[in-house]
């Protein structure tokens, strides 16, 4: 989100001098989009009137694009969109030559607070060289050249200065690089979203599929530690200093990029800059026509993955993944993904859709057939749907993906997470998780997911070490947080639960699940008066009545009879675990029997589940244990 304020330096243009500029701008350049016009007199006649410190997203959607008070910038993003195309507009009109009138209006990135300039004196927000901008003047060595007919104005020579500045600074970047080599440092990429400078909103299509395609190939690659997507794209829209980037997901390279229009061409930036220091280390440029840019994924992916082997990392054979036919089924990949991590029914729900559009509109991709199988299996094992059907597509999608591509990880890790937690399986389990660890080491699903496995049966350390493995990979994960705070519960570590929960709801304020499990811990805990509060905030009637001992029977038999037939399905092991903590030990085991007819994943729990504690003694449940292959041997593995 883009906000902050900037006082103007004295030596600036008058203000008749500005407003000029602006009645010039707004009836030419900007005269075919009203709505920037307005947006470009609203922030300028603030600033001009010192309120700067109110252009915020917020009073620049509602006094400068005409939106509604109720206006949320969290699920709309049509100012941020606005300022991109206006700092297009601005741009591309002061690149020309002889323009008239006596100021310069910039809106710099990261603010909606204007600069101002005497012609031909830069504002002080350009002081600094614009990279991307500079590296435009180079002429591309990989792809296509665009014209060498250079102008002989003074622009066109101020160009070629910044771009002499910034080969001398990538000469110093590549000094300091040799000098990580030879201390033999792995190092840690974080590849940001790309930059779509096109003003055109739909060309995100391309710019979003550039970083997920170089994600994924960088990310099959064993030499490096690749940061999740999860926790680098949370920086999308930010103006943050790599320095900054680094520090907050631990890496040690950031790859950043953009997209712009060049003539009737589109022309891609792509760099990699030292996250210790901010130095640019390696840089190259791609000019192509829209129809031929999906054809550019593997370009542009292939040469990050040669600049990282041979400059950044030992080279390895980590192999470019195929791009899609279609540019869109990127963008649908990087949807699906969005939702499948919020971890929600409608939004998992909302992945199927997208990732089977992607399916259809390329069925031989294999990474989207990878998406869908996780989307499933993490739908199966949170019971979104009836039991059963779920892993069924989960095993089919992971199979399509596999026989496209049999080095497909995230394929393996689904597969792995199906044959423990719905067929229990375990070894074969354990297998599957080998395979896609050891093929896909950046994934942090899959160690997620293991940790899951290794948890079911006992093993709570081996568990904890999956995690904080995908920890490195996705640091601002909510799913992997979450997961910490899980395995510390089931092994009844409850204050470090509590922790470790704290966490999981700082990175997904508002996730009741996140919630509801800190009510848990607090009640382990014996922390009551807490959890009770948590229990009522949350609406959770079951947990208030298993807080009152005076009436907690009644009150569980008459919230039992509530539930409907799609309930009872769905929550076969959960309703088990009421009847033994209210003491009906058969009752318990009749639904226990029912959610082992129904391969209910939940079951898999049965041997850390808290709330089975009452009936652990019984000779049923040790027969139940050992029917789901969960023995004493296997809660003492470890990784």
């Amino acid at each position: 989100m883009e906000s902050g304020s900037r006082r103007q330096t004295p030596s600036l243009p008058s203000h008749s001098s500005i407003r000029g500029e602006l009645d010039r701008l707004v009836n030419g350049p900007l005269g075919s989009s009203p709505q920037l016009g307005r947006f470009l007199r609203y922030v300028v006649e603030e600033e001009l009137a010192g309120r700067s410190e109110q252009l915020k997203e917020q009073t620049v959607a509602i006094h400068g694009l005409g939106r509604a008070p109720t206006f949320d910038p969290g699920s709309d993003a049509s100012v941020r969109v606005a300022a991109r195309q206006l700092r297009f507009k601005l741009a591309e009109y002061y690149g020309g030559v002889d323009i008239p009138g006596e100021a310069t209006i910039e809106l710099p990135k990261g603010a909606y607070v204007p600069a101002f300039s005497a012609r031909g004196i830069p504002s002080p927000a350009a002081t600094v060289v614009d990279v991307p901008s500079a590296l435009d003047a180079a002429p591309s060595v990989q792809a296509p050249p665009v014209s060498t007919k250079f102008s002989t104005s003074r622009s066109t020579w101020l160009r070629v200065t910044a771009v002499v500045a910034i080969a001398l600074a990538l000469v110093s970047g590549v000094t300091s690089l040799n000098q990580r080599e030879r201390a033999n440092v792995a190092p840690v990429i974080a590849v940001l979203p790309f930059t779509n400078l096109t003003g055109l909103p739909d060309d995100a299509i391309i710019s979003d599929g550039l970083s997920d395609e170089i994600t994924s190939t960088l990310a099959r690659d064993t030499s490096t530690r690749v940061i999740a997507r999860t926790s680098a794209w949370k920086f999308r829209e930010q103006n943050i200093d790599v320095r900054d980037v680094g520090r907050q997901l631990g890496a040690s390279h950031v790859i950043e990029g953009s997209i712009r229009k060049a003539g009737d061409r589109y022309r891609v930036s792509v760099q990699i800059n030292s996250a210790t220091d901010g130095v640019k280390v390696w840089a190259e440029q791609y000019d192509v026509d829209r129809t031929g840019a999906f054809a550019l994924y593997d370009r542009i992916a292939e040469s990050v993955h040669l600049a990282i082997g041979n400059r950044i990392a030992p080279a390895s054979a980590a192999r470019v993944a195929r791009a899609p036919r279609d540019p869109s089924v990127s963008q649908l990949l990087v949807e699906g993904r969005s939702f499948w991590s919020q971890r929600t029914d409608l939004s998992m729900r909302r992945a199927v859709q997208l990732l089977t559009t992607a399916t259809r509109k390329d069925s031989t991709y294999a990474p989207a057939w990878a998406a869908l199988a996780g989307i499933y299996a993490t739908m199966e094992a949170n019971h979104v749907t009836a039991p059963g059907r779920s892993a069924a597509l989960a095993m089919q999608a992971a199979e399509r993906a596999l026989s496209i591509d049999p080095s497909m990880g995230e394929a393996w890790a689904a597969i792995g997470l199906m044959r423990g937690f719905h067929e229990w399986r375990w070894a074969a389990s354990d297998s599957a998780f080998h395979r896609a660890i050891t093929l896909a080491p950046n994934y942090p699903t899959a160690r997620s997911w293991y940790s899951n496995v290794l948890l079911a049966r006992g093993d709570v350390d081996g568990s904890l070490v999956q995690l904080e493995r995908a920890h490195r990979i996705d640091p601002l994960s909510m799913p992997v947080a979450y997961g910490v705070a899980q395995s510390y519960y089931y092994g009844k570590r409850w204050n470090e639960g509590l922790v470790a929960i704290e966490r999981a709801i700082a990175l997904g304020p508002g996730n009741k699940w996140a919630v509801l499990l800190k009510a848990k811990l607090l009640k382990g805990a014996s922390r009551t008066i807490e959890a009770r509060q948590l229990f009522a905030q949350l609406g959770d009637t079951i947990e208030l009545a298993l807080l009152d001992r005076s009436r907690q029977k009644t009150e569980i038999l008459r919230l039992l009879a509530k539930l409907t037939d799609d309930e009872k399905n769905r929550s076969q092991f959960w309703i088990a675990t009421l009847y033994a903590q209210i003491g009906w030990p058969d009752s318990a085991f009749v639904w226990l029997e029912r959610a082992y007819a129904a391969r209910q994943s939940d079951l898999s729990s049965i041997l850390v589940d808290p709330m089975i504690d009452p009936v652990k003694d019984d000779a049923r449940y040790r027969s139940l244990v050992g029917r789901l292959g969960l023995g004493p041997t296997l809660a003492e593995r470890r990784n």
